[in-house]
């Protein structure tokens, strides 16, 4: 999926209000106009058949509760309805600046929808099995590896189709203790690091990929280049949104260039190649059977001296056939 970068509302990381402290229902998570949090009353529950109810009528009845921003230093008890399409990527979403996350399980459940006239969804049934026209409900919950009472829920919808349903529900909660600011750790593959652990975003990434494979003007203007695309240091939607610096970069790079061997992707771009050009015709089909890729090739001067020499059947002449390995096809040998 391509799509331009939002433009997004800076998160101070110090924050004048205290997550202990009582407050009223929000509209607006910290006051950011692109984060809207679900109201309470909104939903009877968090089970699925009511959010499944929720993400396919959300765009009809519920258009202003639906963010584009991806959640970033939550501290609260919150729901929200993350729009993926205004995303950078959709992986964005997993990117919220509070370090590593362990995704516990994945539970899918199918429910059959009614509809109204006007489109908006009337019932939801659940079916015990998949059904040609039931819709998938995927719920993904997440325990916080800095602060385990910190737990993430992520449900996505698919429809009958089998497309995904652009809207998802997140929703945070602490369990058995009361809301507080979590304490970032750095990430658990490293035991010498002891700087605090953000997962960058994936449209950074790719933007890091894209740049360093277009320019060649070195790391620090590639750093700077991407820095000025997801809106600098003052309106970027979190630190997870900048890229970490040259290493990072270095490592994309050094990633990039590795060549990656498909023989069966050489084989098909040289087919489409000598289609384009309107050459003679070399490489004729490929196949993969019994996992072991079969690849038909011959020109038509060949097939020609076979037919002359081979196949005339006139009297006392004879020819051998024989094969030999005389050309090399992408990594590969052929005969």
């Amino acid at each position: 999926m391509e799509s331009q970068f939002p433009v997004f509302y800076r998160v101070l990381p110090n924050d004048t209000q205290s997550a202990a402290e009582p407050r009223k229902e929000e509209t607006f998570y910290k006051g950011r106009r692109d984060l809207p949090i679900v109201p309470s009353h909104v939903m009877k529950s968090a089970e699925n058949d009511e959010v499944l109810k929720l993400l396919l009528n959300a765009p009809k009845t519920h258009r202003s509760i639906i963010t584009s921003s991806n959640p970033v230093g939550i501290q609260n008890n919150v729901t929200f309805i993350v729009d993926l399409d205004s995303l950078g990527d959709p992986e964005d979403l997993l990117s919220d600046d509070l370090g590593a996350w362990e995704q516990t399980k994945t539970r899918s459940k199918w429910y059959l929808v009614k509809f109204k006239t006007n489109g908006e969804v009337c019932d939801v049934t659940k079916v015990e099995d998949k059904l040609h026209d039931s819709y998938q409900v995927c719920r993904r919950p997440y325990i916080n590896k800095s602060d385990r009472s910190l737990r993430k829920t992520v449900v996505n919808v698919i429809h009958p189709d089998g497309h995904h349903h652009s809207l998802v529900f997140v929703k945070y909660h602490f369990e058995g203790t009361k809301e507080h600011p979590i304490d970032v750790k750095p990430h658990g593959n490293s035991t010498k690091c002891s700087i605090p652990y953000l997962r960058t975003y994936r449209s950074t990434i790719c933007k890091l990929k894209d740049t360093v494979a277009k320019q060649h003007s070195g790391l620090k203007r590639t750093i700077h280049d991407v820095e000025k695309a997801v809106g600098g240091l003052e309106f970027c939607n979190s630190k997870g949104a900048l890229p970490r610096g040259e290493r990072q970069a270095s490592y994309i790079n050094n990633t990039s260039n590795e060549k990656v061997l498909d023989p069966i992707l050489d084989i098909t771009q040289k087919m489409k190649m000598e289609s384009e050009r309107g050459a003679e015709k070399f490489v004729r089909c490929h196949s993969l059977d019994d996992d072991s890729p079969k690849v038909l090739s011959f020109t038509d001067d060949q097939v020609d001296d076979l037919v002359n020499f081979c196949c005339n059947g006139a009297p006392g002449h004879k020819s051998l056939l024989y094969v030999d390995v005389t050309f090399q096809l992408g990594p590969f040998l052929c005969s």
